[in-house]
C-alpha cells in the first residue's frame, strides 16, 4: 500500500478551478459548490463543507430549480447528520423531498435517507425521542419501503439493499414490539429475495444482509451458511469493504456457536481485508469507509479478536504457546493505535516514519501449528533493538465493561493479567480532575491514585520489582491515554519516585543513536501578542545555557514563517516551542501558537517533509505549555503521535498548562540531566526534583524569585515523554 492523500487533494484542485471558470452563482456553479462540500464531508471535514453549503443557500433558494435545489437539501442535511444534528437534517431531508415530490426516481433517494436519518437517531439519540418521533419514524420507513416496492427496477437494487440495512436498524431499536419486528423481518426478506440479479456485488449484500436476519432470529447455522456465501461473492469481484464486513459477521457467528478457534480465523481475516481497504480511506467516495462508526467497528473487531486470544492463551498448558498468543495480543493492539493515529492526521504513512508497521497476519498461524513456526514467531517477537533488561512496555486496554487487560513485555517474555476493574471510568476522572487543579488536597489525589494504581500497577508489581525494571512505557488506549501515570500512588510513593515514565501509541522500530546532547537546538517563545506566556523568555534563556549551538525565535520574530524557515537553514537537533498548543478531536482543531497565528499539524508535517537534512532528523521536539482535552481520547491520541507528525524520534509535552516558574525549571533541569542520561531518566529526575524541593542551586528559573512547594502532582505530573526514550 502506498500513501493515499494526493489524489483527493487533486480532486479538490481540480473542482476549484473548474468552479473559477464558472458564473458566479450560476446553476453550473451551485452544483459544483455542492460537490465540493460532499467531497470535504466524504472525508470529515465537517466544518468546511457545512460553511460552503451555507454560504450558496439563498441563491439556491432564489434559482427556482427544483432538482439543484433537492440535491442541495440533501447534501446539506447529510452533513447535519454527520455532525449528529438529527432534527435540523430531518428539516433539510423533508425540504429536499418537497423540491421534487413528483419526480420518484430522484425522490428514492432521498426518501431511504430519511429513513436511514430516522435509523441512526433511535440507535444514537434514543433517550431524546417523543412518542410522537417514534411513530413518525415507523410511518416514514413504511412509506419508505412502499415506495421502493412500486418502484423496483435493476436500478434500484442499490437502494433496496441500503433499506433492508435501515429495517434491520430499527428492528434493533428497544422501542417496537415483538410483533412489528416479526414485520419488520418479513419487510426485509422481502426486499432481499425481490433482488433478481447476476452482480456479484448485489449477491454479497444480499446473502449478507439476509444472514443478519437469520442471526436475529437466532438461526445461527442458516445464519453462517449465508455468510459464507457472501464471502465467496465478494472473492470473486475483490470487494475488500464487504469481505471485511462479511468475515467480522462470520466470526462473531462462530463466538456465538462457540467455535473459538473459527471465530478468531476470520476476524483475523476481517483485520486483514480492513488494513488493504485503509490505502483508499483519503481517496475513497464510498461513504462507509470514511463513518466515524466504521472505524468504530473495525476497533470492535481488533478487541474480539484480542479477547478471544486471552481467553486461549489461559486455556493451554505449553508455555512457548501461551507467550506466543499473548504477543499476538500487543502486536494486535499496536496495529489498531497505528491504524487510529493515521486516521487521526489523516495520513497513511504516518506510522512507516519511524515505527515499525505492525503485520500480525501469519503469526495466529504460526502459534498454531508446529514448533518450526512457533519457534519463528517467538523469536522475531522477541528480537528488539532496543529493549533491555531493566525496560518494560504495559499495554493496558479495555476487555470487556468490567475488565482489564494487562500484558507486561520484558526482554525476552510477556505476561498476561486480567484485572476486574469496575470503577475504571469513576477512578479515572476523579484523579484527572483533582492533578489538574493547583490546589487539590494531596488526599483527594492520594484517593484516586491509589485505586488506579491498584488497577494497573499491583498485578505487576512482582514482575517489575523480580526484573529490576526502572523504566516503563505505557501503551494505552481511548481515554486512558489522557492519564498522568508519573503520579498513580502506592500509599507511599508516586510512581515516578520508582520508574521513568513514557508514554507510546506503539512500539519503535529500530534503536535510534541519540543525538540530544549534540548539534543546534532551535528554541522559541511566545513573549509577545496576544496570550504571551510569562515566564516563557527566561524558560528558554535557560534551556540554551546547555548548548553551544542555539538560536533564539521570540516577539515578534515567533512566527509560522520564520519558523519553517528557520528549520530549513539548520539541521536541529532539538526544537524547543514555549508556546500555548492545544490537541482538539480532530487534527483540524489542534494548534500550536506564534505571535499572532497559529502552526497547525500540516505544519509540522512540512517540517518533516521538507527537511533538507535529512540525515540529521529531529532528536527531540519539547512543547512545554500544551493543553489536551481529559475527556476526548482524540484529543489525546493526538498528542501522542506529535512526534512522529514532526518527523522527531521523542516528544516532551504536558497534558496542561502550568503557568509557573516550576515549568520553566522542570525544563532546566530536563535539558541539564539529558546532557549525561538517557531522556526518560532526565524527565524522571527533573520531576522528582519538584516533588521532593531538591532543587539545583544556581538556577536561571529561580535567579529573581526562590522556589515554593512543588510537591503537588500538578505542577510536574502533566509533563510526559512520548516516543524513544533513551
Amino acid at each position: 500500500m502506498g500513501c493515499a492523500s494526493s489524489q483527493f487533494v487533486q480532486q479538490l484542485d481540480d473542482l476549484k478551478q473548474q468552479i473559477n471558470s464558472l458564473q458566479q452563482n450560476s446553476i453550473d456553479y451551485l452544483h459544483n459548490i455542492i460537490q465540493q462540500a460532499t467531497l470535504q464531508r466524504i472525508t470529515l471535514n465537517l466544518s468546511i463543507a457545512k460553511s460552503q453549503i451555507e454560504e450558496i443557500e439563498s441563491f439556491v433558494e432564489k434559482s427556482g430549480d427544483t432538482e439543484l435545489q433537492a440535491h442541495f437539501y440533501n447534501e446539506y442535511a447529510n452533513i447535519l447528520i454527520n455532525q449528529q444534528d438529527y432534527s435540523a437534517s430531518l428539516k433539510k431531508y423533508n425540504l429536499a423531498k418537497q423540491a421534487i415530490f413528483k419526480e420518484k426516481l430522484l425522490l428514492l433517494p432521498i426518501q431511504v435517507n430519511i429513513a436511514q436519518n430516522w435509523a441512526e437517531m433511535l440507535q444514537d439519540a434514543y433517550t431524546e425521542l417523543s412518542d410522537k418521533q417514534v411513530v413518525q419514524a415507523w410511518q416514514t420507513l413504511q412509506e419508505t419501503i412502499q415506495l421502493l416496492s412500486q418502484s423496483q427496477n435493476n436500478e434500484n437494487h442499490a437502494l433496496s439493499l441500503h433499506l433492508s440495512q435501515i429495517t434491520q436498524q430499527f428492528y434493533q431499536s428497544p422501542y417496537f414490539s415483538a410483533q412489528q419486528k416479526k414485520h419488520l423481518f418479513t419487510q426485509s426478506y422481502q426486499l432481499l429475495k425481490n433482488i433478481q440479479t447476476d452482480d456479484f456485488y448485489q449477491k454479497s449484500y444480499v446473502a449478507g444482509y439476509m444472514a443478519q436476519l437469520y442471526q436475529q432470529q437466532t438461526r445461527y447455522q442458516e445464519a453462517i451458511d449465508l455468510t459464507k456465501q457472501a464471502i465467496r461473492f465478494a472473492q470473486k469481484i475483490q470487494d475488500n469493504y464487504a469481505l471485511y464486513l462479511w468475515q467480522d459477521q462470520l466470526g462473531q457467528l462462530r463466538e456465538k456457536t462457540q467455535q473459538r478457534d473459527l471465530a478468531m480465523i476470520a476476524y483475523q481475516q476481517a483485520i486483514f481485508y480492513f488494513n488493504q481497504i485503509r490505502a483508499t480511506v483519503l481517496t475513497t467516495n464510498h461513504q462507509p469507509i470514511k463513518d466515524k462508526k466504521f472505524y468504530e467497528a473495525q476497533g470492535q473487531t481488533y478487541f474480539r479478536l484480542i479477547r478471544l486470544l486471552s481467553q486461549k492463551s489461559q486455556s493451554i498448558q505449553d508455555q512457548k504457546q501461551t507467550q506466543c498468543y499473548v504477543a499476538q495480543m500487543s502486536q494486535l493492539f499496536e496495529l489498531f493505535n497505528q491504524g487510529e493515529l493515521e486516521e487521526y492526521y489523516q495520513d497513511e504513512c504516518l506510522a512507516e516514519r519511524h515505527f515499525a508497521k505492525v503485520s500480525a497476519d501469519l503469526l495466529l498461524q504460526n502459534c498454531q501449528h508446529g514448533t518450526q513456526l512457533l519457534d519463528e514467531a517467538y523469536q522475531a517477537f522477541f528480537t528488539s533493538p532496543h529493549f533491555d533488561d531493566t525496560t518494560a512496555t504495559l499495554y493496558i486496554f479495555k476487555l470487556n465493561q468490567q475488565q482489564l487487560g494487562l500484558i507486561l513485555r520484558l526482554a525476552n517474555q510477556v505476561f498476561l493479567h486480567t484485572v476486574d476493574a469496575p470503577k475504571l471510568a469513576k477512578a479515572r476522572k476523579g484523579f484527572i480532575s483533582q492533578v489538574k487543579q493547583s490546589g487539590s488536597h494531596i488526599n483527594n489525589i492520594f484517593e484516586h491514585g491509589q485505586q488506579l494504581y491498584q488497577y494497573f500497577i499491583q498485578p505487576i508489581k512482582q514482575q517489575l520489582e523480580q526484573y529490576k525494571i526502572n523504566t516503563l512505557l505505557f501503551v494505552s488506549h481511548d481515554r486512558l491515554r489522557t492519564i498522568p501515570f508519573a503520579a498513580l500512588h502506592d500509599g507511599e510513593h508516586f510512581l515516578v519516585e520508582d520508574y521513568a515514565v513514557v508514554v507510546l501509541p506503539f512500539m519503535p522500530k529500530e534503536a535510534f543513536i541519540d543525538k540530544t546532547t549534540k548539534n543546534h537546538i532551535l528554541l522559541s517563545a511566545l513573549t509577545a501578542g496576544e496570550n504571551a506566556l510569562t515566564f516563557a523568555g527566561v524558560e528558554v534563556n535557560a534551556i540554551h545555557q546547555h548548548y553551544e549551538h542555539y538560536h533564539i525565535l521570540d516577539g515578534k520574530a515567533f512566527t509560522r514563517q520564520d519558523l519553517l524557515n528557520e528549520t530549513q537553514k539548520m539541521p536541529y537537533s532539538v526544537i524547543h516551542l514555549a508556546t500555548h498548543g492545544k490537541f482538539g478531536n480532530q487534527v483540524n482543531q489542534s494548534y500550536l501558537q506564534t505571535y499572532g497565528q497559529h502552526i497547525f499539524m500540516d505544519d509540522l508535517k512540512n517540517i518533516n517533509m521538507m527537511n533538507s537534512f535529512k540525515d540529521s532528523p529531529i532528536e527531540l521536539l519539547t512543547l512545554s505549555a500544551c493543553e489536551t482535552s481529559v475527556n476526548s481520547s482524540q484529543a489525546a491520541l493526538g498528542f501522542s503521535g506529535i512526534a512522529i507528525q514532526a518527523g522527531a524520534k521523542t516528544a516532551l509535552g504536558s497534558l496542561w498548562q502550568v503557568s509557573d516558574l516550576s515549568t520553566c525549571y522542570l525544563m532546566e533541569s530536563f535539558y541539564e540531566n539529558v546532557q549525561k542520561m538517557p531522556k526518560a531518566q532526565a524527565l524522571q529526575q527533573a520531576q522528582i526534583e519538584l516533588l521532593t524541593g531538591n532543587i539545583k542551586p544556581n538556577s536561571y528559573c529561580f535567579e529573581q524569585d526562590s522556589p515554593k512547594g512543588y510537591q503537588s502532582p500538578y505542577y510536574w505530573a502533566g509533563f510526559q515523554l512520548v516516543g524513544y526514550w533513551r
